[in-house]
């Protein structure tokens, strides 16, 4: 038993212990609380990998330009993560210089919702849905644009296994 000017001491040294065993799991639960940012970061660059990969796979990917080759258009589409861009360059028959299109603008209204309607079946290729919507994709297109639009689009949705919801101001027949 502690008395006197020991009492005090042993109080101080039993609370020291307490503090000693609070440090230690104040350190525990820090150590699980990294631990567990720590593989929700790993996770989450597995995940930025993966979505890279599946985004590269689009870019080499033939479908954008299987798509296009339909109205007998050439394309591809280039991603850059450096500079974090996504360009899509389009070279359309009737151009003599062989130069591709790098600005959309320089597109007519049909064309460039062609070209925007392919690349979204591209990167449709890389997300499952149950359903998906297209919202006046079809606006600026002539019939013949818009009849070979809806067979892509229809072919599309039947590869896929996938619903569709069309917008339009346009006769779909």
């Amino acid at each position: 038993m502690c008395s006197g000017w020991t009492t005090l001491c042993c109080e101080f040294s039993g609370y020291c212990r307490l503090c000693d065993t609070s440090a230690a799991e104040s350190i525990d639960d820090l150590r699980m609380m990294h631990d567990k940012k720590e593989r929700k970061i790993l996770r989450k660059q597995q995940t930025y990998k993966m979505f890279r990969q599946k985004l590269h796979a689009c870019q080499k990917s033939l479908e954008f330009n299987g798509h296009l080759r339909k109205k007998g258009i050439s394309g591809q589409i280039k991603i850059s993560y450096e500079d974090e861009t996504v360009s899509i360059e389009v070279k359309m028959p009737q151009d003599a210089s062989n130069n591709s299109v790098r600005d959309t603008r320089g597109l007519s209204g049909g064309e460039r919702s062609f070209s925007t309607l392919c690349f979204a079946l591209a990167l449709h290729e890389m997300i499952e849905a149950p359903f998906r919507a297209m919202d006046e994709f079809d606006v600026f297109m002539d019939a013949v644009s818009r009849k070979i639009s809806l067979d892509t689009l229809v072919d599309f949705a039947l590869a896929q296994g996938s619903q569709w919801i069309f917008i339009t101001p346009h006769d779909i027949r």
